[in-house]
């Protein structure tokens, strides 16, 4: 299927997005009053962040076998994400190729494998955001919260209810829904036969959740805006579940729109969420960018140009 249709839906979606949210940009100016060192230390949080995914990555690819090194890990799921940002849900293109060739491994396996790491962050964000969104009712009182509660519940339930399912899936089961059933049946049958694993990847992704949620901080306190860590992790977990739903690329203007409305919800000042949104932003695809770049030059390049008849992967001035 041709992607032209998928990019034109976006660009109305983020037009849509742009006039909805037109009233709250009026402060936009706030940005060009950030100082140097508060994007360094936004971009500092995302590196880190990302080196935290590439962790999972690198334990559940060694969970199939595959020797790949932490550093490697980060730069091919950074790779991952640039190619997200570009083409939304196009990002195993790229890296597919990259572990089919140097590592042997094939697109169903690889897919199959990121099915339960993307299940079980999703628990966690639900649960994140369930328990920093009752904290903020106990503590300071909510009203017409009820969509985040309906969210991060259903987020929860449908995580955990996939992740309880039989790992048995009739041969009669067919479609997209079956074979999703089928892919995630056979790989989570086999990781849960190591729980020690399943904890540490948890444990990892619930510290990559408490990251983002320092780097949008850091993103109002470079605005001037001593905000409210719950409702800021709220915000973020909030915006993390956009990706799940997203046809714009990497999200964009629904992730912006999500951490908007949630601290408008919660705190009541959507003027500043914007400006801090679209500040993290800046600071996902600069890094995305710049990292992917290097990933690309130092492994997918070369590992792709040795392998005839497979193209290589476009950049962005292609």
């Amino acid at each position: 299927m041709k992607q032209w249709p998928k990019l034109l839906l976006a660009a109305v979606m983020i037009g849509a997005i742009v006039y909805l949210c037109r009233s709250h940009l009026g402060r936009l100016d706030l940005l060009l009053q950030v100082k140097p060192v508060w994007v360094a230390i936004t971009l500092a949080i995302f590196v880190l962040t990302r080196m935290l995914d590439g962790v999972v990555f690198h334990l559940a690819l060694g969970h199939l076998g595959v020797s790949m090194g932490y550093y490697e890990s980060f730069m091919i799921y950074t790779i991952m994400s640039y190619t997200n940002m570009l083409v939304p849900h196009a990002g195993l293109g790229a890296p597919a190729l990259y572990l089919k060739s140097k590592y042997q491994l094939n697109y169903s396996a690889f897919a199959a494998l990121l099915i339960p790491t993307i299940i079980i962050q999703m628990a966690c964000v639900g649960l994140v955001g369930l328990g920093f969104l009752g904290w903020r009712a106990f503590t300071s009182g909510l009203e017409g919260a009820w969509p985040l509660w309906t969210a991060f519940a259903a987020v929860t339930g449908i995580s955990v209810i996939v992740l309880l399912l039989p790992t048995r899936v009739p041969s009669s089961w067919s479609g997209r829904v079956g074979n999703f059933l089928r892919n995630f049946g056979s790989s989570w049958s086999s990781m849960r036969q190591r729980p020690r694993l399943i904890a540490l990847i948890t444990a990892v992704q619930l510290a990559a959740i408490f990251l983002r949620a320092v780097r949008l901080d850091a993103a109002f306190a470079a605005l001037g805006v001593h905000a409210s860590f719950s409702g800021v992790m709220v915000a973020m977990v909030a915006a993390q579940i956009m990706f799940l739903v997203s046809i714009t690329p990497g999200a964009l203007g629904l992730r912006e729109a999500a951490i908007t409305y949630v601290y408008a919800v919660l705190i009541g000042t959507p003027e500043i969420a914007v400006n801090a949104a679209l500040l993290d932003r800046m600071t996902l695809m600069l890094g995305t960018i710049v990292i992917a770049q290097v990933g690309l030059w130092q492994f997918v390049r070369p590992v792709l140009g040795r392998t005839r008849n497979l193209p290589l992967p476009a950049g962005p001035n292609r």
